[in-house]
């Protein structure tokens, strides 16, 4: 092992062999380092070597697979430089070359290209871009609905639509498959999976036998408890009050015993009793208190009650709101309309395969599905490896999964395929921050093995390890966080018990430092026009201009320094339309920032101008592409420059005027004239990707966007568009007008591409979302807008899905023109809901373990009411039920925050008075503020005239001054089109600058009919199109290579006339024949009219169309 000192935990998850490990590792652990070196060992064992090429290491991410390659070569390189002459470390390196170590869809993609004749694919498939897929979704999903209406003799058809749709169009179907399959498609065999729960509706089950049932019966078991236990607090609490107990015992007391008695029906499972009870629960009249002065206390006693009362209503009109024969109606009712639903995602399923079939793409859902098919297969009713599968589980010692927190049910089973029925993996996650859920990820999965998993001995296995000490962050941020998960984690809320295992062990090393305690900010929102994030986004820039002014440090290497803005960052749930409020704000302090959108890309100025550049190369006669692009900072037209333009050809195009203007002398019109048709000749011989570097290289435009702010990612989202131009033509299509023609349909559909990271600036304040944190750290932390309201918008939904409970909807009464929700639907809501919450504590257990030194927490708004709704079931430990009945990430802080030794303040604005405050000996400071607090003005500067300094003036007078005495020479291009070259000799033609009237019309012209024909011999295959032409007509029009408008005018007779000419035979027996064949040529640039250049060569590039020899 290398020199590094690890812990015993550590050493036991490097130097372990002989089994399955699961390793459970806490933020800051040093998870990466343990599964580098683990790795390292294995290549390096002295006695059962393993070479490079025989592990398998899998990873979450391609960037994450290739940091990991970097941090093993990077050790065997420092091994090797100990043991220079070492021959197993020099073959080693080598191997690293070729080492699996990829994310599961590269790794399952390699796989499938080995097989694909087995899965009757094309051997040059390739993955398919996401907005072309989303084009061939649609596509699928209309034809399979098409079907599903023609096929409909029974009606099952149309009373699933009208279930799903509610009477208006079936837009809600197509949703409803694309969900549904989505979701499935995490499961590795999903036929059976919608098979296994389309049997879950049943008529002949009661209710109570259900997992419905049972769900909703375990959770109105809790919710009376928690009203019991309210109840019980507030009787103790009017003991010894002679006012009280006279007006408000008896009901209270009765209270109780109601809720005793339902309890008691839950528990034993009587459905119909805990109906016929929530629907006649009474609550009795509470007597009149006169003279009663503590109205804080009275208070108390009726908020808590009304509490009671509506978990009680909530219970009778949600949960419990149908009896046992009610529900048996409505699974009698929704079973056909499932078994219907089921089939019609199969249906699609079916059509969508096929589309990618035939444009030979696959998506990455595809890739794991696929991998199965391989790997498994289906014997006695059970799964198995298959011979394949066996074959490639002998080729790895050993298979390392990292981030195993975030697999699903498929990826699981390709890992168990390949590593020996599962008898040779390495296993390495924290359930803890498990926050793909929208992603499928399952942290069952990990917490399944979690529980069942022996502790390591080294004998037994499988066997887990515990790595529970924190390298990254000071005692003050390692103990806050321990003191808000011990009281909020559960197994039933967060899925996991944050017990002494579970907790953090600070072990980094800092110096004492009592003012790093972590501090919770409640800023109280004024009255202002400012919206609650700018409030809240300008107290926290006053917060970080006091950090740096203040003198705060961060420790490094053993030393303090001064802290810089690169030290902080600030996390928001979502930087969605927020993260501007707070780069504004930051801008009004002088605070650099930096922030990575993923969204957005068509929208931002640098795209939409580059877009309608692109549309007007294409079809200079498009107007609003056309002047979008003149008016932008690569032309600069004026306003009033454009309506001079404009005066002089009223009703023709405006590139027609414009071409006037030019004429007219005008040197701005001719000059862009000049560089767009140069531009124009070549975007016919070049792909996108290439045309757009040159667009960039004449015009600048990504020096001019570097001066707009956030520069660097503007810049960077350029870069990107030349990225999305290759991979659209690297996936089939062709040409300018494909893309452009793409382009539209995205915007049409409202889709988007993700933006470009630039990396931010070199010393900036970085603003992330959570998610985007996770795997970084920072000295500073903020996070952010915590009083923001969880997002349940999903639980609302008319459907619902669970991988366990199956699936679920509303049931719909036509005659009533009503609908109702179920019994299933309500269970699978509460499910969701539990693992929604559960996600979202993991979610902000990932944002507080990102800071090394500090913590700042900020929430806004009403101080009072934030405090009241976290004051609920204040005596006591915090139950799994309350934890639940939160609104936001700043209620469960708030929460924990009142039970802390140190928050007496809190406790006091909130009116209580705990018993006993939690033991804690982490220090915890609140600050209770006003959004214009602590909002500084800027200070006084003394303006003083600036002094030129005319020696360095003489000397940019000289370099101004100074001619390149070359110029001439540097006119010469160095490319030319083929085109420019045919032309040079008859430079004076005619334009045409408006469409002749009887061309007018809808009809093509006849360059664009052309244009079709062209288009049709470039993509067309000769030898289906010899035997048919009208049938490789309409596959090309099926794919899109053809517009219905140019199919409707290709040629057919001359097309069957060529096919039997003298030309096509010689084209058919050549060896060799190329269409759209790119060439470049030399020649002396004194052909081309250049007297004095003396021997500078002009290089010509062109495009043949066809070309055989």
């Amino acid at each position: 092992m290398s020199e590094r000192s690890w812990t015993p935990q550590q050493a036991q998850a490097i130097q372990s062999r002989g089994g399955t490990l699961l390793v459970s590792a806490a933020a800051g652990s040093g998870k990466t380092a343990v599964l580098v070196e683990r790795v390292v060992s294995m290549l390096l064992d002295e006695e059962h070597p393993v070479d490079a090429d025989r592990l398998l290491v899998v990873t979450f991410s391609n960037a994450a697979a290739q940091e990991m390659r970097q941090r093993i070569d990077a050790r065997l390189a420092q091994e090797q430089a100990a043991q220079p002459h070492s021959q197993h470390l020099r073959h080693q390196r080598f191997l690293m070359e070729r080492a699996h170590i990829s994310t599961i869809h590269s790794f399952c993609l390699d796989l499938i290209s080995q097989h694909t004749e087995e899965l009757d694919l094309p051997a040059d498939f390739i993955l398919g871009e996401e907005n072309r897929l989303s084009l061939l979704r649609q596509e699928a999903a209309a034809q399979a609905i098409e079907a599903f209406y023609a096929s409909d003799e029974d009606g099952s058809f149309s009373d699933l639509v009208e279930l799903l749709s509610g009477g208006r169009d079936d837009n809600r179907v197509t949703d409803t498959i694309f969900k549904l399959y989505e979701f499935v498609r995490s499961h590795p065999f999903y036929e059976d999976w919608l098979a296994e729960k389309e049997k879950m509706y049943n008529p002949d089950v009661p209710v109570e036998k259900t997992v419905w049932g049972q769900t909703i019966l375990s959770y109105g078991m809790e919710a009376v408890e928690y009203c019991l236990q309210i109840n019980k607090e507030l009787l103790e609490q009017m003991e010894g009050i002679p006012e009280l107990e006279k007006a408000y015992g008896a009901p209270f007391y009765e209270d109780g015993q109601h809720l005793g008695t339902l309890l008691n029906a839950m528990r034993s499972g009587q459905w119909n009793s805990c109906c016929e009870q929530l629907q006649t629960f009474s609550f009795g009249r509470l007597g009149a208190l006169r003279g009663f002065e503590d109205d804080t206390l009275k208070q108390r006693m009726q908020s808590g009650r009304d509490q009671i009362k509506k978990i009680i209503k909530g219970l009778s009109q949600r949960q419990f709101c149908a009896n046992a024969q009610e529900f048996q109606e409505d699974i009698a009712d929704l079973r056909p309309k499932v078994k219907t639903l089921f089939s019609l995602v199969l249906a699609y399923d079916r059509q969508y395969a096929q589309l990618k079939k035939e444009q030979k793409l696959l998506d990455f859902s595809d890739l794991e599905h696929m991998a199965l098919r391989l790997l498994m297969e289906k014997a006695d009713g059970a799964y198995r490896p298959t011979a394949l599968a066996r074959q490639a589980a002998q080729d790895y010692e050993e298979v390392l999964v990292d981030e195993y927190q975030d697999t699903n049910g498929a990826q699981d089973m390709i890992f168990f395929a390949v590593s020996q029925n599962g008898g040779n993996l390495f296993m390495v996650g924290d359930v803890k921050q498990s926050i793909y859920r929208f992603r499928q990820a399952m942290p069952e999965i990990f917490m399944e093995k979690l529980d069942s998993y022996s502790p390591f001995d080294g004998k037994n296995y499988p066997a887990k390890i515990v790595l529970g000490k924190n390298f990254r962050s000071r005692p003050e941020v390692a103990g806050f966080v321990n003191f808000v998960f011990r009281q909020l984690m559960s197994r039933k809320m967060g899925e996991m018990d944050y017990g002494p295992e579970q907790e953090l062990i600070a072990a980094a090393s800092y110096p004492p430092d009592e003012k790093m305690q972590a501090e919770l900010h409640l800023v109280e929102i004024q009255d202002s026009p400012e919206s609650t994030v700018q409030q809240e986004a300008a107290y926290v820039a006053s917060q970080i201009s006091s950090l740096i002014s203040g003198g705060a440090s961060v420790w490094e290497n053993g030393v303090p320094r001064p802290v810089r803005f690169a030290d902080i960052c600030i996390l928001l749930r979502s930087v969605k339309n927020k993260a501007k409020a707070y780069r504004e704000a930051f801008l009004q302090e002088g605070i650099n920032s930096w922030t990575d959108s993923r969204n957005g890309f068509l929208q931002s100025r640098e795209i939409q101008v580059m877009t309608a550049f692109l549309q007007m190369l294409d079809n200079p006669y498009r107007d609003i592409p056309l002047l979008t692009v003149l008016m932008s900072d690569l032309f600069g037209f004026s306003p009033e420059q454009i309506a001079a333009i404009r005066i002089l050809d009223r009703r023709g195009s405006f590139y027609a005027a414009l071409q006037k203007s030019a004429e007219q002398g005008d040197e701005a019109s001719a000059g862009f004239l000049r560089q767009t048709q140069q531009l124009r000749r070549l975007a016919v011989s070049i792909p996108v990707a290439d045309l757009l570097t040159e667009i960039y290289a004449r015009t600048d435009y990504p020096a001019i966007v570097s001066a707009y702010p956030m520069g660097e990612a503007r810049k960077a989202n350029l870069q990107q568009l030349c990225s999305y131009a290759a991979a659209f033509e690297k996936s089939g299509s062709r040409g300018l007008y494909a893309f452009v023609r793409f382009l539209d349909r995205l915007s049409e559909q409202k889709a988007d591409f993700a933006s470009a990271s630039s990396g931010g600036s070199a010393d900036a304040v970085q603003i992330l979302s959570i998610h985007r944190s996770k795997g970084l750290e920072f000295p500073y932390v903020f996070l952010c807008d915590t009083a923001k309201a969880f997002n349940k918008q999903d639980l609302r939904d008319r459907i619902a899905l669970h991988p366990q409970m199956g699936f679920a909807c509303v049931r719909r009464e036509q005659a009533l023109l009503k609908e109702f929700t179920t019994i299933p639907l309500e269970a699978l809501r509460l499910e969701n809901e539990r693992a929604s919450l559960s996600e979202e504590l993991r979610v902000l257990y990932v944002a507080l373990t990102r800071a090394k030194e500090k913590l700042f927490i900020t929430m806004a708004g009403d101080p009072d009411k934030m405090l009241r709704k976290a004051s609920a079931a204040a005596q006591g430990p915090l139950q799994p039920f309350v934890v639940r009945s939160a609104d936001s990430m700043g209620t469960w802080l708030l929460m924990c925050a009142i039970r802390h030794p140190d928050c007496r303040s809190l406790r006091e604005s909130a009116g209580l008075e705990l018993a006993s405050p939690a033991q804690e000996q982490t220090a915890l400071k609140v600050v209770l503020a006003q959004s214009g607090q602590q909002r500084e003005e800027a200070a006084f500067r003394e303006e003083k005239a600036a002094c030129p300094d005319e020696g360095f003036l003489s000397i940019l007078r000289k370099n101004s001054d100074w001619r390149y005495p070359y110029e001439e020479a540097t006119h010469i291009p160095q490319k030319l089109g083929v085109s420019a070259v045919a032309k040079k000799e008859t430079s004076d033609r005619y334009a045409f600058t408006k469409t002749p009237r009887f061309l007018s019309g809808e009809k093509l012209s006849g360059a664009q009919k052309g244009d079709a024909l062209h288009h049709f011999m470039q993509y067309a295959d000769y030898e289906r199109c010899s035997a048919a032409p009208d049938e490789e007509l309409e596959r090309l029009l099926r794919l899109e290579f053809l517009t219905p408008a140019q199919a409707q005018v290709i040629p057919l007779e001359r097309i069957r006339h060529f096919f039997t000419s003298g030309l096509y035979r010689r084209m058919r027996e050549a060896r060799r024949l190329e269409r759209e064949l790119r060439f470049l040529w030399e020649i002396d640039s004194s052909l081309m009219g250049y007297e004095n250049a003396g021997s500078d060569k002009i290089t010509v590039q062109g495009v043949a169309d066809c070309v055989f020899w």
